[in-house]
């Protein structure tokens, strides 16, 4: 949804809570029209202020614990409009603005940090002994010398002090939740609207329409990035249009034809403000793995220390411009008991997504499996000695498309008075997004060749040379020429021993038929009662989601994982030492679009006392070829108790 309508430009709602006409598509469920204002013959228009403040609201419970005042809240919501004649019975305008101002915080998060002592390494609250992974012994009181506290050890003493300073309250105790966060979350907005409708005479009306808006979210948590700690604040910025041209053209008394034109879209963009996403900020000095891989490369990794808040990177960061055209014809026709509808519509789609990899890094420290532990994940910490640490090569740009085709056809017969029906039928060619760069790799289980399989020392690096690290991969196409300036690797030996899928999608584009069937009766003859039912298929167009994080895939971007190392050379002797791939993410070749079978009955009657209307109804659905991403990397129960 690219435009939020304002209230005082709408003209009327329509809600389609059981859409089983034909005419409705692309998805299943309920399908909302808004109709916007048009002008007339006099001029009408309207002021509104909408305000709202704390004085009204109830302080939060966790806030009341601990003694933190209510938040402040400034909510402004105000604009006008203005409607009327340019030319009398001819030419009509309607405008409007309208201004949302929000001055508000954050929901109140409680958060585990860790003491000013046990940022200095004293830990001697602890009742197990701290042990020395170098010499196996404990610590002596369970105090980390400061000599063996490594520079990255302190910047994390210094990120986590910084956390505490921020925090609406902090208890500098060894408890749980000992720290309370409310970050200030304002939000600011302005929509322009303008609409003209022209009757060229009785047979032809044009209407054309424009909405702009204008969007500013400041979020401490980061849009889209979240995360315990308020390490990526970031303005999200969302400038949208929406312009719609319509022509309606009635062609005789019982025909009419529809024509119209959308092109909406937005030039949305996420980027991190301020210095607490900064590496350089606390002193991190621990080298990447991969140097200069993204626009925020000073940014902190994400993180997590098992016992305490983990945070996130500013690599999540997001641009993501928008463009969608659709282009629909609908004619009716009027003969007798029948109206029968028949349309096309034509849908192109344009996205750039980054592919908003982890290029700062992702260190997790955690005693378990670790052998280099202290015993304590925040000790590992100050110490560098990670569970695990994986980071991207790049952070790929995609320039996805996708264009879809439907018709459909569907006949309303008032088969007498009290009785009618709706039988229709819908069309969609589906064509599945893709690059335009054809710069994404998936991986095919069915063309992985056990026998090419590489082979994984005991310090989980691969032995060099041993089997095929692309193994199993598949890309859309040769990146064409136009392109290759923009997408990294393009030409590589890697890139072109990838084997190249049967389409371009990945998977294959495919011909959907969607059957519709509705009925409505009065039984009784005197309209006070009504019984209601219908049966429709419909086809979900998959969202970008499934696709905008697979640019991140080798061998266009590379990747490395690591276990049980130092954060002070995370690779090992050898940066980057062979190493496995990190996450990966893929599209079925064999990708059936989702489908749901929806139906409803129901009984509606005018009841005899004070209007009143009551309503019963069964609704149903049956939804198969549903989307998910399992883990086809993770081994069963039975294989694991086996290898265990």
């Amino acid at each position: 949804q690219i435009s939020n309508v304002g209230v005082d430009f709408i003209e009327e709602v329509s809600i389609k809570t059981a859409n089983f006409s034909a005419e409705y598509g692309r998805n299943s469920g309920a399908a909302v029209n808004v109709v916007t204002r048009s002008g007339s013959n006099e001029y009408h228009g309207s002021a509104f202020l909408y305000h709202r403040n704390e004085g009204l609201d109830a302080n939060n419970y966790f806030s009341n614990s601990r003694n933190v005042p209510r938040s402040d809240l400034k909510y402004n919501d105000f604009g006008g409009a203005l409607g009327g004649p340019v030319i009398k019975d001819k030419l009509f305008f309607f405008a409007g603005v309208e201004w949302k101002q929000i001055d508000r915080f954050s929901n109140p998060s409680l958060q585990t940090l860790p003491t000013t002592a046990m940022r200095a390494g004293n830990f001697s609250h602890l009742t197990t002994p701290l042990k020395d992974p170098v010499t196996g012994q404990p610590f002596p009181g369970n105090i980390i010398p400061t000599n063996r506290i490594t520079p990255d050890g302190v910047a994390f003493g210094n990120f986590y002090t910084a956390m505490s300073q921020i925090a609406q309250s902090y208890t500098d105790t060894p408890t749980a939740s000992n720290a309370l966060f409310q970050q200030e979350n304002p939000f600011r907005w302005r929509q322009e609207m303008m609409r003209l409708d022209y009757n060229i005479n009785t047979a032809h009306r044009l209407t054309a329409r424009v909405m702009l808006d204008h969007y500013t979210l400041t979020d401490p948590y980061g849009t889209f990035i979240g995360g315990n700690l308020p390490t990526v604040p970031t303005d999200r910025n969302r400038p949208g249009w929406n312009l719609q041209m319509n022509h309606n053209w009635t062609i005789s008394n019982n025909l009419l034809n529809e024509v119209k034109f959308n092109y909406s879209g937005n030039n949305q963009s996420i980027d991190p403000v301020g210095d607490v996403w900064k590496r350089s900020s606390y002193g991190f000095q621990f080298p990447q793995i991969y140097p200069d891989g993204g626009t925020y490369e000073d940014s902190i990794p994400f993180g997590s220390i098992s016992g305490f808040a983990g945070w996130n990177s500013a690599s999540m960061a997001l641009i993501s411009p928008t463009k969608d055209f659709a282009l629909t014809e609908t004619l009716t026709w009027l003969k007798g008991a029948h109206t029968v509808k028949a349309g096309v519509l034509g849908i192109y789609n344009t996205k750039k997504q980054n592919g908003r990899s982890q290029y700062a890094g992702n260190v997790n420290f955690n005693p378990s499996g670790n052998p280099k532990s202290t015993g304590n994940a925040f000790a590992d910490a100050l110490l560098g000695n990670f569970r695990s640490y994986s980071e991207a090569q790049l952070d790929p740009v995609g320039l996805f498309r996708f264009w879809q085709v439907e018709a459909f056809a569907t006949d309303g017969w008032r088969v007498s008075p009290n009785f009618s029906v709706e039988v229709g039928l819908r069309y969609t060619y589906h064509y599945p997004t893709y690059p335009e760069g054809n710069n994404l790799t998936a991986f095919a289980p069915g063309t992985y060749d056990p026998a090419q399989a590489v082979t994984v020392n005991t310090n989980g690096t691969l032995v060099p040379g041993s089997g095929n690290r692309y193994n199993g991969l598949l890309r859309p196409g040769e990146v064409p020429d136009d392109q290759k300036a923009d997408v990294p690797n393009a030409d590589s030996p890697a890139v072109q021993s990838i084997p190249i899928a049967d389409s371009r999608g990945i998977y294959e584009p495919q011909h959907l038929l969607m059957p519709r069937f509705s009925f409505a009766w009065s039984p009784g003859g005197d309209g006070k009662t009504s019984v209601r039912g219908g049966v429709g298929l419909y086809y979900d167009r998959p969202e970008g989601n499934l696709y905008f994080g697979l640019p991140n895939n080798p061998p266009f971007a590379l990747s490395a994982s690591y276990e049980n190392g130092n954060l002070a050379n995370p690779g090992g002797a050898a940066v980057p030492a062979l190493a496995p791939w990190g996450s990966m993410q893929s599209v079925s070749t064999g990708f059936k679009i989702p489908r749901s079978w929806n139906w409803s009955m129901s009984l509606q009657r005018e009841l005899p006392w004070w209007g009143l209307f009551g309503e019963i109804a069964y609704v149903g659905s049956d939804g198969s070829n549903l989307m998910r991403r399992p883990d086809i990397n993770r081994p069963s129960f039975e294989d694991a108790e086996a290898n265990a």
